[in-house]
């Protein structure tokens, strides 16, 4: 009998336990995603209200364009192409630095990008970086440009850095 009681005992201790312990794991997991928020850039541009201002990473993101060397166009990569209309393309604006690659070798590539995700909007009125004279509202429209990542470090999969350190003259 007393058996029996203990390991009641133990078992209803355990079970008080849990939750507190998957509470505690899911704040620190809170945390942890307000200074980091992994995600693919199609999430990005359409959650880009919620999530404008914070630091994001994108660990597979497609280079389907390069503007310039401080700025180029991404969606995410996956076997299927996305559909017009709804292509939800993110700008990458090189925080400092270039991209040290040739444009016809980033084009199709899947890149880790990290940064502080912005509005195109406030992308283009805080001027934390230039914005690239060649995305007119016509392109931002036609391209479906539906979110801004300002990027200090933009990575092959395997931690190959691509953007230079020092800013081009």
């Amino acid at each position: 009998m007393s058996r029996t009681y203990t390991g009641l005992v133990l078992s209803t201790a355990l079970l008080l336990a849990l939750p507190a312990t998957a509470g505690a794991g899911r704040q620190r997991a809170a945390r942890d995603e307000a200074t980091d928020i992994r995600l693919h850039p199609s999430a990005l541009a359409q959650l880009i209200d919620e999530l404008g201002g914070r630091q994001i990473s994108m660990p597979r993101a497609k280079i389907i364009s390069v503007i310039s060397p401080r700025a180029f166009l991404i969606e995410s990569a996956g076997p299927l192409a996305p559909t017009p209309g709804k292509l939800n393309r993110v700008v990458v604006l090189v925080d400092k630095g270039s991209l040290l690659v040739n444009p016809v070798t980033l084009v199709g590539s899947t890149v880790k990008i990290t940064g502080i995700a912005r509005t195109v909007l406030g992308a283009q009125v805080t001027r934390e970086v230039a914005w690239p004279r060649e995305l007119t509202p016509d392109v931002v429209k036609r391209y479906e440009i539906r979110a801004a990542v300002l990027s200090p470090s933009v990575q092959t999969p395997d931690g190959v850095e691509l953007v230079s350190a020092a800013v081009p003259e």
